[in-house]
């Protein structure tokens, strides 16, 4: 913005719009009704998110429903999933999310042709965001060796696997057991064309977010809204730029709480819940990471959310709630 006009450069259009339509989210007018402080970290986070860039939003699971079957895209492609198995809509962080009870999953492959619609599976650079609550990890790690978030590949396990996989947990033989998380691609080969892991494990029982971004310069990844800077590569390197264009076509599974770990034949299964999930067609930025996926500080009193007001650089405000609201609390 120039200081001595409200009138918005071209250079500074797209800071501009966004600065106000935050702005506008916490207008300083007393509200009509009180809201409770999940409620408005959900209103201000999916504001952000629009005023960001909307075309740039490949596909939104919000998983924000209470009832029925179908897990709904609010994004422009409308890729609809199904409800599968030991899954139901549950309370969330500030809202409703899909809890995968350990053996279900959201099915978003589509009747096709293609199964997994081009506007994914064609993805050449672009950003993964998602939020998620693991329950508990396996007690036999040896047999349920990862908790997929998300899978993009063939539909079947076994030699020459394809895919792209969100995931988190290895097991030998291919590394010793841990629960950091994963973001790896397969390609009909015996190992991985690219993989990076977190230093840091996956705690049970606490909400995390995690986004993989991919650009024309290379790869990184953010952890709870902070760059994994200490991020390890099993395969590949920080200059890599395979994504979802990188995996052998024709993709037949676009799943999300169920995927395949490595050449194992048996697919594996989330534990826990998971929402926000969001696929970008463009690398996000770490400013726009920090206002979309930071994880909000849950207490007694309510909750307290990093929220970024963009003023061409973005500046973290922190607000929060010291009422206890009991039951009603997120």
């Amino acid at each position: 913005r120039d200081g001595s006009s409200d009138v918005c450069s071209s250079d500074l259009a797209r800071s501009c719009a966004r600065q106000h339509a935050v702005a506008r989210a916490f207008d300083a007018s007393p509200p009509r009704f009180p809201m409770h402080p999940a409620a408005l970290l959900a209103a201000a986070t999916w504001l952000l998110l629009s005023s960001t860039a909307p075309a740039a939003v490949v596909v939104d699971w919000s998983f924000n429903q209470s009832s029925g079957t179908v897990a709904i895209d609010s994004g422009p492609n409308h890729v609809d999933g199904t409800l599968s198995g030991d899954t139901a809509w549950a309370a969330g962080l500030g809202q409703n999310a899909v809890d995968v009870g350990g053996n279900g999953f959201v099915d978003f492959t589509q009747s096709g042709p293609p199964k997994v619609p081009t506007a994914v599976s064609q993805l050449a650079q672009g950003s993964i965001g998602v939020r998620f609550f693991v329950e508990s990890f396996p007690a036999d790690q040896a047999s349920h060796p990862i908790l997929p978030i998300l899978w993009m590949g063939r539909d079947f396990g076994g030699l020459g696997q394809y895919g792209l996989t969100i995931e988190i947990g290895h097991a030998p033989p291919y590394k010793p057991f841990d629960h950091a998380i994963y973001f790896t691609i397969l390609d009909v080969v015996e190992l991985p064309i690219f993989c990076f892991n977190s230093a840091q494990d996956i705690t049970a029982g606490v909400w995390h977010t995690f986004v993989a971004v991919v650009g024309a310069t290379g790869n990184t990844g953010y952890l709870d809204g902070i760059e994994m800077t200490d991020r390890h590569y099993n395969f590949g390197n920080p200059s890599a730029t395979d994504f979802f264009s990188s995996v052998t076509p024709p993709s037949n599974a676009l799943w999300v709480g169920k995927g395949f770990y490595a050449q194992e034949t048996g697919a594996q299964h989330f534990n826990g819940l998971i929402q926000n999930l969001r696929i970008f067609d463009q690398p996000l930025t770490s400013q726009e990471v920090a206002a979309l996926y930071a994880v909000p500080e849950i207490d007694s009193g309510g909750i307290a959310a990093s929220l970024a007001i963009l003023t061409g650089t973005i500046g973290l405000v922190e607000r929060r709630s010291r009422r206890r609201h009991g039951s009603a609390s997120a």
